[in-house]
């Protein structure tokens, strides 16, 4: 499977650090796509440098006063 090499950037912030792209990659084991658009989309979700964290359910949060 494509290793991912042509996503490789050095201006990313953790890309090269952790191996995401190339030879032996995360990219390179995680990948089974078969078409251009999975291998890309694969990548942006490798590459995504933010991630919008879920609110916790109300259920969870501390209840004050509880015995």
């Amino acid at each position: 499977f494509d290793p991912g090499t042509g996503f490789l950037s050095t201006d990313h912030a953790y890309v090269s650090d952790f191996d995401i792209f190339g030879n032996h990659s995360l990219f390179q084991l995680i990948n089974r796509t078969t078409t251009e658009s999975g291998n890309q989309l694969l990548a942006q979700w490798l590459s995504a440098q933010r991630y919008r964290m879920a609110r916790p359910c109300a259920r969870l949060k501390p209840h004050y006063g509880a015995a």
